[in-house]
């Protein structure tokens, strides 16, 4: 995929989703298709300090993001 609606990053999947983070602290939701794909959903990642270069990790249904010294979890599944 190619787009300029969210930077550079790193992605991970979980139940079909993409869970898209950016160099640039952006968190998004993406809906993958075979040829293009939508963003469902998006938040910026405020908290911490430093680089946005860690990669995400997914366990029993949150999503943890570290940001520097911050790590942010989300709850993405029920």
């Amino acid at each position: 995929y190619k787009t300029r609606d969210v930077g550079n990053g790193v992605i991970i999947a979980a139940d079909g989703k993409l869970f898209w983070y950016s160099q640039r602290g952006e968190l998004a939701l993406v809906k993958p298709g075979a040829s293009s794909f939508e963003i469902t959903g998006n938040t910026r990642v405020t908290q911490g300090s430093g680089q946005h270069w860690a990669h995400p990790a997914i366990d029993r249904g949150k999503l943890y993001v570290r940001h520097g010294n911050a790590l942010i979890v989300y709850k993405i599944g029920t």
